[in-house]
């Protein structure tokens, strides 16, 4: 008889004589491995995988910080006339675009829910060089107040709200109680960065 077969009947013996403490000790082996599962993962799409942008390598993300946290801490948002005169002035960034987060209440077909979306501006999207998969992108008139009251969904909104209809363009989505006109759907890929979950982007005006 082998040696590793008597090793296994000794420890078989032992199992059954502290199955409960055998059991515990299985268990947090296991809880160990799924909490390491789980940091990876998330460091892995935060950190590891490329952004799933053309020329992601040359994107980098701008923000402020406050005079008390110059030691450290996170970028807060930038002001939006800070932003202005940094897209004039900047010789070493070649294309800008701003974003600010924004709650919503949205409403189409009588089933109104409160959603995550953003506004953009006119160097967004030729910034990331993202275009809708459906539909149109935003045109630069449309940014102007006035003319804003348009939309691009998310590819899961496209899916979820409105059943993946090719129909969609052209259809009302009314958003704070304000009709708006669905432009587009963007890539199923494409997530903003910095700010999942966000169904609809409307430009800012």
């Amino acid at each position: 008889m082998g040696p590793w077969i008597l090793d296994i009947r000794h420890s078989l013996r032992l199992f059954r004589r502290n199955s409960l403490a055998t059991l515990i000790i299985v268990m947090t082996i296991a809880a160990g491995i799924g909490v390491k599962s789980v940091i990876y993962s998330i460091l892995e799409s935060m950190f590891l995988q490329p952004l799933p942008f053309p020329e992601a390598h040359r994107l980098v993300l701008l923000g402020e910080y406050l005079v008390h946290q110059l030691s450290g801490g996170p970028l807060a948002g930038v002001r939006y006339l800070n932003y202005l005169d940094w897209r004039e002035q900047s010789t070493a960034i070649h294309s800008m675009g701003a974003y600010q987060r924004a709650e919503f209440n949205l409403s189409s077909a009588g089933k109104p829910d409160m959603a995550a979306g953003c506004r953009v501006d006119a160097g967004y999207f030729p910034t990331l060089k993202v275009q809708p998969q459906t539909g149109r992108s935003l045109l630069p008139a449309e940014y102007l107040a006035g003319n804003s009251r348009v939309v691009l969904l998310s590819h899961d909104c496209w899916q979820n709200r409105f059943q993946g209809r090719h129909d969609v363009i052209g259809q009302v989505l009314r958003i704070d109680g304000t009709p708006f006109s669905i432009l587009g759907v963007l890539p199923e890929n494409f997530r903003m960065p910095a700010a999942d979950g966000t169904p609809v982007q409307l430009p800012i005006s």
